[in-house]
């Protein structure tokens, strides 16, 4: 049997060249793009251990550092797009922006193009639209995608022009939100950042059931945080259980100006439409802060002793 000789040519020194530089560009695309990611995400678990109210801002600030401004496109690369969807979907995380959702939304369907996107990723997109209360947006991502488990979208009842809604009610079932404007310019009363998941938060709200009726607020609002995950079997058996303390779902951010991080529980006391008093966490002196508010109640606003016993409870 005859044998077909098989040559191999030594390759040419400049073909060698080449062959080194695009291993070496290839090791150099791929190094920083991982270590972009591993330094974000080092930066963000130190910015959140924090107790800073400009978290929000630091964490927008070290994704710009460590991805820049330009957002990616076709051209980029598998790793970077996925890197960069991540750090997306952490800032949105913690400031819902539109845009931030619109570029994540881009670079999971180029991901998807090239099927290299995973449930996972799919899933910040649609995250990061809730959190923006975009409900069209979110239920056009859910038809897209039928294959991937998405939270199912609530149908909103919309409020007719030219009112401006800040908060959604939640239907018995869960199935639809209403549009409401919660007017805070004249607003007396405490309004309680909470949420259905938070064992303080749920403490707060058995408190303040021990309250006799002769002396409980006349106006107490639970609002729950803006975030992507709506958490709605957790509000309606929280409002199913207090029905006179039941969860409202915030909007955006800036409609809630005087929140400064939306960690919960918190207390914002107010009188006629002015912010008197903020209390952060539930713990002994916050108790003693709102029982002292409360024996002051129909006064003008509350004295020095418990806006101190407030900042103490900090």
């Amino acid at each position: 049997m005859k044998l077909d000789t098989v040559c191999w040519r030594a390759p040419s020194a400049r073909l060698t060249l080449l062959l080194a530089g695009l291993i070496l560009s290839a090791l150099a695309s791929a190094a920083p793009t991982e270590t972009l990611l591993v330094a974000f995400k080092r930066d963000v678990k130190v910015i959140s251990s924090r107790d800073s109210e400009d978290r929000a801002d630091q964490i927008r600030r070290a994704f710009l550092h460590h991805f820049g401004a330009t957002p990616a496109d076709s051209q980029s690369s598998t790793e970077l797009l996925k890197a960069r969807l991540y750090g997306l979907a952490t800032v949105a995380h913690h400031a819902p922006d539109e845009g931030l959702a619109k570029e994540a939304a881009a670079l999971a369907s180029i991901l998807h193009g090239r099927q290299a996107a995973d449930h996972r990723e799919i899933s910040y997109v649609h995250r990061m639209l809730l959190a923006q209360r975009d409900f069209d947006g979110a239920s056009y991502w859910s038809k897209r995608f039928p294959e991937v488990q998405l939270t199912t979208v609530p149908k909103v009842e919309r409020m007719s022009a030219p009112q401006r809604h800040n908060a959604y009610a939640v239907s018995a079932d869960g199935s639809r939100l209403l549009e409401l404007p919660l007017d805070m310019h004249a607003y007396s009363g405490v309004l309680i950042l909470g949420h259905p998941a938070c064992g303080f938060s749920r403490e707060a709200a058995a408190w303040m059931r021990t309250i006799a009726p002769e002396r409980r607020p006349s106006m107490v609002r639970w609002l729950t945080p803006v975030d992507g995950d709506l958490q709605l079997p957790l509000i309606t058996d929280w409002n199913a259980s207090h029905q006179d303390q039941a969860l409202l779902i915030a909007r955006h951010e800036r409609d809630w100006p005087f929140v400064q991080v939306w960690d919960t529980p918190q207390f914002f006391i107010f009188s006629n439409g002015t912010l008197q008093l903020h209390l952060d966490g539930w713990n002994e002196r916050t108790q003693q802060a709102l029982t002292r508010w409360l024996d002051l109640q129909g006064q003008a606003t509350p004295d020095e002793q418990i806006r101190e016993q407030g900042k103490q409870s900090g």
